[in-house]
């Protein structure tokens, strides 16, 4: 079935031509279903996670539809992350985050924060101590932004998923009295 659904997707994808000025309804929503499957298939298809995150921003930019530009740049991120690419992983949160910050979309911003700080986490792992500890200690902060910025808004899921991954690095450190 989701292999049915991938193909019906990117058969729509194919046949639609990219727009131009006005951003239509169908437009956003085909641009979403493209999203929706990059993020589907990351994990275990991340090079069609690529190219279909791509295709996403390359449509959402033609369109100007800056939140699906944003969201492509995550889903791109998150597949770039699964190969270890992890300094495009970074580029590409930062791309997402100044959009969502454009948009004012704190929702978008918080979950960018977690998701750069993640990357961080994961990029510092294969690095020289001083270099692994900037890395951390910058994770660090940005997982308290997110935190910091959820609370604000009353986004208790998204704070509590900072909040995991938050005492996961300092479980990692071995910093087990601040996991908590």
């Amino acid at each position: 079935m989701l292999r049915y659904s991938i193909y019906v997707c990117l058969l729509v994808a194919q046949l639609l031509p990219p727009c131009t000025n006005e951003v239509k309804a169908d437009s956003r929503s085909e641009i979403d279903s493209l999203n929706q499957l990059a993020y589907s298939v990351f994990e275990t298809k991340s090079d069609r996670a690529i190219e279909v995150a791509n295709e996403a921003i390359q449509r959402a930019q033609a369109c100007r539809y800056r939140k699906g530009e944003a969201d492509g740049r995550v889903r791109l991120s998150n597949a770039l992350l699964t190969q270890g690419k992890y300094i495009q992983s970074i580029e590409q949160y930062h791309m997402a985050l100044t959009i969502r910050k454009e948009l004012e979309d704190e929702k978008g911003i918080v979950e960018c924060y977690t998701g750069l700080a993640n990357v961080m986490v994961q990029y510092s792992r294969y690095m020289e101590p001083d270099t692994c500890q900037y890395w951390q200690n910058r994770a660090r902060q940005v997982y308290v932004q997110a935190i910091e910025l959820a609370q604000r808004n009353h986004y208790w899921d998204l704070g509590a998923r900072a909040f995991n991954l938050l005492g996961i690095y300092y479980g990692v450190k071995g910093h087990f009295d601040s996991s908590t």
